[in-house]
């Protein structure tokens, strides 16, 4: 045999992948079978040494403890100052044969084995019984076993004699310069080993193996002299190579990653590499002139086509289902034909196939079949020829079809698909992202958002971090660091966002665990989980122990660490650490998980939820948080509950306490970081991963737009490029092993909240999470063995642009404008009745609903809504705007009483804080707004008792994906950029008082509110008119639209009973040059609302749209006139009145309040300010001399 042959062995129990040759040492005739060595004699006997390390417990009894995290280590020294020895004393006398010897590195360059019943002079060569040296071909190694030269029928005593070591490893730790030795293990048998069947000759064997599949094509050729019935075979896709060895043929060849697990007759399982990868031949080769592979939003597996044509689908085409349609079939396709319709503005009907049925032309899911070889519950099949046919085993492989489909329809506007077949599934399980939810308030909306645009991209897990707290405590320490200091960071902000029924009675108060600011419900929650797994995305919730956890410990204060760490300098507390060391505490925690966990709630082995527990970046004992993992994972595998954590098991370190064998196959970990977590130890040791290493996958969103790991954004081609799930660090981990799970990505909110907000909201999170989601979502789907199918940069411009976003999902808040309108709405608060003086009149929002205290006015000859009362609210129905649309008003502020804390002008419903526009914030004399939790100020002040136009638009950044608000004051940009502040207070170091309060500018994106003109609550109290909406855009067309805009027209009724739109007639409108046309929007007994739309008859696209009212109930009049200017009434400017109730009017506005605020003189101002007499006489002139200069113009 060649001594020199390399296998890859991880096996379980040590602490790292090493990649050596295995000596064979003796071909003694033995009677063990190689596999089951025995008892190991030497197993907890007493040892003695000439060396161990100072200042540790690293002596020799744990060379024979059983136990691979332990080691005998010595003192640095250079083998010519003597060579190190350790003696183990049997007991008594006893035949020994063999040995297994197992070192932390392979640094050994030279060592022998001594046994004999005597302990004087133990080395004598006579008592020699095995002798090592390194050589060309005998290299160095971290596992050596083999039978003794000689047995000794009655040794007591065995030595193990280094006489040669070096510095560093030579593949493990190589860069370590460490001039010592290290051995975890030295074991001792009685009878001889069969050394071709020693465990560790198996392995070898087995990682020489090359795989080949048999002649039939369908079974992989398994290593001879291995009983086979001891290999489980795992491949990185197990859709084409499942754990028997079973092949089920690709589409086109495809390369396979394998492991061989092999489980000895113990029952341990040693991991395997084989010497190659398997190139499995496929079914047909692909021909470069046929239909390529379709691009959608992640790349299909496998693909082939011998064709060049498409299928176009029929133009009504139907969907038929194959197989019995259950609940979950049933939601799904209500799903798909939710986003056919968003996507097309087309309906889709979806029925069962009957033999009667035809199918050309149309789409046939074939669900008939709940096992088909080669398929997982993710894998789909699609066959385009004269139909589209799709198969799957499961519901989430027919799911993922479902968005391949539109994704493909989308990308061909013929609804033409190219001929061909494929199959499609991941490459790892779970692709997921993780979002933290406790530091920053997330809306259920945007959570329920993240779950539509995950399963677009057919991402599968969300990961809700649903408590935490601002980690930067010293921000609450003073330089004195005393005892205050401890107490005052309980002051820091803490999240704990989902329902507990736990809470503390303080002060005669309950004050239970879940914020008040904003939590999630236990209903909502679980219907959210329930809604997301009708999307395939699966929701693992985070309630994070022992640290990170002050919701806990500001409520029982008992149970906190009450001192300092050594982070910041020393100046960080640890109060946000739970007192595990207190049985008490530990006690609780259990309690507050009971809440979710016990049978029927939430979280029980039911809901076959996976539970994070956190349980990272602890600072206190590490012996207690040994015990408290071991007893967390006992709490959770004794109620059928998968766990997870942030793996920490390198960084924190007991020397006497460790995770329990018995629970570590059964854990799976976040691999975040390569300092807390090695990943090749812990995947060594048994743990299941997920690869969320910081670095490239962190983002700690601040609005800078700044890329890379803790960045506002990832550095998404470096993901595209690069990130490849099993790959950490150093670390290479099987890709098929079922140990490597998968990858995440992660927002964290350490730049969101108290005296480190930045101002970024919940949709500027969304927008980061959207971001980098393409890119990762291609990486962990899988991108096949013959790499990416685009450059980063087509990927980019040529299909996430034709993909898109999610359909049938709305976070920005966009709005579609009516056909030929420019506005969204327009309110002018003109009519003959007051149900026509409320009605939009450019929109589709119909009539404002007024509370008392409220009222329409004609008062100084202006029309207006009068508000007199803080309880007052009108109800609009528009909901929000969002970014890049601009509201514009008129408003005239009168002053209210002096208890009124703010004055709101605009305000909507809200999950948590408040939504709204305030001629004056709070605790402020200013102008400015408030969402999520924060309130944000303009440096300018409404004046009293004037008219001001004001104008509001919230413009996004495109690059740093954020928006900043801004504010117009009569046509003129004022009150600089908005600061925010979120009632955070700064100490003073050397005092320790609270001072100033925390700001913030880097966003102030908001979804303009407008719901409701003002809040029931702190209304403004004056009047407000000509409210509209418009797109932050310059109109090329405005001037010709002005032109419409001022066509004074009258509406005849040509009937009075059962009207429609044909029974009303435009009058006063030139038919010649004019294009006219009414819809009806709504009617009742007392009156009709209409949609009228003028355009130009040489060019149609340039239109206005105005909705009129005729009042039924007027019966002296079958012809309703549009309301005409009239001198000093409706079409009167706001006139300026003597300032009596303010002396301070701010400078920049009091001589402006009745200037026109468009700049374009041509322009009237209908829809802003009532238009001018001037053009009611000449309305007819300009009408003509407009349509002439169009004319010209066009020419």
């Amino acid at each position: 045999m060649n001594l020199k042959r390399k296998f890859l062995l991880i096996c379980g129990g040590m602490s790292s992948v090493i990649s050596l040759p295995l000596a064979l040492v003796s071909a003694n005739p033995t009677t063990n079978d190689g596999t089951e060595n025995g008892a190991n004699i030497a197993l907890g006997k007493s040892t003695e040494q000439n060396d161990f390390e100072n200042g540790t417990e690293f002596n020799g009894s744990k060379a024979v403890d059983g136990d691979f995290n332990t080691r005998w280590a010595t003192n640095q020294s250079d083998p010519s100052n003597g060579v190190k020895t350790l003696i183990i004393d049997l007991g008594s006398e006893q035949k020994v044969s063999s040995f297994q010897l197992f070192l932390e590195r392979d640094n050994i360059t030279g060592f022998k084995l001594f046994a004999s019943n005597q302990k004087e002079n133990l080395d004598n060569d006579a008592n020699k019984v095995f002798e090592w040296a390194e050589s060309e071909q005998n290299l160095r190694r971290t596992i050596y076993y083999g039978n003794f030269t000689s047995i000794k029928e009655n040794a007591r005593y065995v030595m193990l004699k280094v006489t040669n070591w070096s510095e560093s490893g030579r593949t493990i730790k190589p860069n370590l310069k460490w001039k010592n030795i290290s051995v975890k293990e030295l074991e001792l048998y009685t009878e001889p080993m069969d050394l071709q069947n020693n465990i560790y000759n198996v392995l070898e064997k087995i990682q020489d193996w090359r795989p080949t599949i048999n002649a039939d094509g369908n079974k992989i050729t398994l290593p001879e002299e291995i009983d086979s019935s001891r290999i489980e075979i795992q491949a990185d896709y197990e859709q084409i190579i499942d754990s028997k060895g079973n092949v089920f043929k690709p589409l086109t060849s495809k390369t396979v990653e394998l492991l061989v697990i092999y489980t000895d007759k113990k029952g341990k399982k040693h991991k395997v590499k084989p010497a190659s990868n398997l190139e499995v031949t496929g079914k047909f080769i692909q021909q470069e002139n046929k239909n390529p592979k379709p691009k959608v939003a992640v790349e299909i597996a496998e693909w082939y086509s011998n064709s060049n044509e498409n299928l176009k689908l029929n133009k009504d085409f139907k969907i038929f289902v194959k197989g019995k349609l259950d609940e979950k079939l049933n939601k799904m396709f209500n799903e798909l034909k939710l986003d056919f319709k968003d996507i097309f503005n087309k309906e889709i009907e979806v029925k069962s196939f009957a033999d009667s049925d035809t199918t050309n032309g149309n789409i046939v899911f074939d669900l008939t079949e709940t096992q088909i070889p080669g398929y997982d519950e993710e894998t789909y099949g699609m066959i385009i020829d004269n139909d589209v046919t799709i198969k799957a085993a499961n519901r989430i492989g027919a799911f993922w079809s479902t968005r391949t489909l539109l994704q493909m329809l989308k990308s061909n506007e013929n609804f033409e698909l190219p001929k061909g077949q494929m199959k499609d599934y991941p490459k790892f399980k779970k692709r997921g992202f993780s979002f933290d939810v406790g530091r920053k308030a997330v809306s259920m909306d945007i959570l329920k958002a993240v779950v539509k645009e995950m399963s677009w991209y057919k991402m599968n897990e969300l990961q809700v971090h649903l408590s935490d707290n601002l980690i930067f405590l010293e921000d609450y320490v003073s330089d004195k660091k005393e005892d205050k200091d401890i107490e005052r960071s309980f002051d820091a902000y803490s999240g704990w966002r989902l329902e507990s029924s736990k809470y503390k009675e303080i002060d005669g108060k309950k004050v239970y665990l879940h914020n008040e600011d904003y939590h999630y419900t236990i209903d909502e929650f679980k219907e959210f989980m329930n809604d997301s797994n009708d999307l395939s995305v699966n929701i693992v919730p985070e309630l994070d122990f022992p640290a990170h956890a002050l919701s806990i410990t500001k409520i029982w204060k008992e149970f906190a660490v009450k001192k300092f760490g050594t982070n910041a300098g020393g100046k960080r507390t640890l109060v946000d650490h739970v007192d595990i060391t207190n049985p008490e505490a530990v006690k609780l925690i259990k309690e507050i998980l009971d809440d979710y966990t016990n049978e029927g709630k939430i979280f029980d082995k039911n809901s076959r939820t996976t539970v994070h527990i956190g349980c990272d970046e602890f600072f206190d004992s590490p012996d207690a948080y040994y015990d408290f993992a071991n007893e967390m994972f006992k709490y959770f595998i004794d109620k059928g509950i998968q766990v997870r954590l942030w793996g920490s098991f390198t960084h924190i370190r007991s020397a006497s306490k460790h995770i329990k064998e018995e629970y570590k196959d059964k854990v799976e970990m976040n691999i975040w970081s390569l300092d807390w977590a090695n990943p090749s130890a812990m995947y060594d040791e048994g743990y299941k991963l997920i690869n969320t290493l910081d670095r490239p996958t962190y983002m700690v969103p601040n609005g800078t737009g700044s890329r890379g790991a803790y960045g506002d954004f990832l550095n998404n081609k470096n993901i595209y490029d690069n990130y490849e799930a099993n790959i950490m660090g150093n670390s290479n981990i099987p890709s098929g092993s079922s140990q490597m799970l998968g990858g995440m990505y992660a927002i964290w909110g350490d730049s969101l909240l108290d005296l480190r907000a930045t101002g970024v909201n919940e949709y500027d999170l969304f927008e980061r999470f959207k971001d980098a989601l393409p890119y990762f979502a291609t990486k962990v789907w899988g991108v096949g063995s013959d790499g990416l199918d685009s450059t980063f940069e087509e990927y980019r411009d040529n299909i996430i642009t034709k993909i898109g976003d999610a359909p049938n999902s709305n976070p920005y808040h966009k709005i579609k404008l009516e056909k030929n309108s420019s506005h969204y709405f327009s309110y002018d608060f003109k009519g003959s009745n007051d149900s026509e003086k409320l009605l939009d009149k450019k929109g589709k929002f119909g009539i404002m609903n007024l509370s008392s205290g409220m009222s329409t006015s004609n008062e100084e000859g202006i029309s207006s809504l009068k508000v007199v009362d803080k309880t007052a609210k009108a109800t609009t129905n528009i909901d929000l705007l969002g970014f890049n649309n601009r509201i514009k008003f008129v408003i005239k502020r009168q002053k209210v009483s002096d208890d009124q804390e703010e004055e709101v002008i605009f305000s909507a419903d809200t999950p948590y804080g408040q939504l709204a526009i305030k001629a004056r914030q709070k605790g402020s004399t200013k102008f400015g707004f408030s969402r999520e939790l924060m309130d944000y100020t303009f440096d300018y002040e409404l004046p009293y008792d004037k008219w001001v136009e004001i104008e509001l638009v919230s413009e996004f950044d495109n690059a740093k994906k954020v928006a900043i608000t801004k504010l117009f004051v009569n046509g003129k940009e004022t009150g600089g950029k908005p600061v925010g502040t979120n009632g955070s207070r700064r100490i003073d170091k050397k005092t320790g008082d609270y001072t100033v309060e925390h700001t913030f500018t880097n966003s102030s994106s908001l979804f303009i509110p407008l719901q409701y003109i003002g809040d029931g609550k702190n209304t403004f109290k004056g009047y407000i008119t000509n409210i509209e909406h418009s797109l932050n855009e310059v109109d090329k067309n405005k001037f010709e639209k002005s032109i419409l805009e001022d066509i004074n027209f009258s509406l005849k009724l040509l009937k009075n009973n059962n009207v429609t739109a044909s029974d009303i007639s435009i009058e006063g409108i030139d038919k010649d040059k004019i294009i006219s046309d009414v819809q009806l929007i709504s009617k009742d007994d007392k009156k009709i609302v209409v949609k009228v739309t003028l355009s130009y008859k040489n060019d149609p696209n340039i239109s206005i749209v105005k909705n009129k009212m005729i009042d039924l109930e007027n019966k002296s009049n079958s012809v309703v006139e549009s309301p005409k200017p009239k001198n000093n009434e409706d079409n009167k400017k706001p006139k300026e009145e003597p300032n009596t109730t303010n002396k301070e009017t701010p400078k920049d506005s009091s001589d402006k309040s009745l200037e026109k605020t468009n700049d374009d003189k041509n322009t009237s101002k209908a829809g802003t300010y009532i238009a001018s007499a001037i053009a009611a006489i000449f309305g007819s002139i300009a009408l003509v001399l407009g349509v002439l200069l169009f004319k010209n113009k066009n020419k």
